[in-house]
């Protein structure tokens, strides 16, 4: 039950309207209706990897700080964006490396950690939380263009 759990291959590829590249392509190519569960495991497995890996070559040749910080931000996507059985809330697991880049990107990395929870919205206001995320997105924004310098 708890590998069930953990590895929901039972379910398919995604479900619902999960923001990552399996639902995007779903409208023009039925992947759930063409391949196997397993194929679709296999395929996302690849794609996952094919996604991070560039940037983790890049950090074995090149180590530095900066690059550490990219390469977290870029595997994290990688996982979000072609991973197997995605929620929605995973978008918090790339905020998380983001905000390591906020002194260094400030303005792209507050776009991205607004933009990212702005997509949570729907499972917000489901929760009644809509004023709880509206105050905390002001006060982050107000810190954010009072503390780092992305208004020059």
């Amino acid at each position: 039950q708890v590998l069930q759990r953990l590895f929901p291959v039972d379910r398919g590829l995604f479900e619902d309207k999960v923001a990552n590249v399996w639902c995007s392509l779903s409208i023009l190519f039925k992947i759930k209706s063409v391949l196997s569960a397993e194929t679709q495991l296999k395929f996302s497995f690849a794609c996952t990897l094919l996604g991070a890996l560039p940037s983790c070559l890049k950090l074995t040749m090149n180590p530095t700080l900066r690059g550490f910080k990219l390469s977290l931000v870029i595997c994290a996507l990688s996982f979000f964006l072609f991973s197997f059985q995605v929620h929605e809330k995973s978008i918090l697991l790339v905020s998380l490396p983001v905000c390591f880049l906020l002194s260094e990107i400030p303005l792209m990395s507050t776009w991205f950690l607004l933009t990212s929870t702005f997509s949570m919205l729907p499972l917000l206001m489901k929760d009644g939380l809509l004023m709880a995320y509206g105050i905390t997105m002001l006060a982050f924004l107000l810190v954010t263009a009072t503390c780092l310098s992305f208004l020059e």
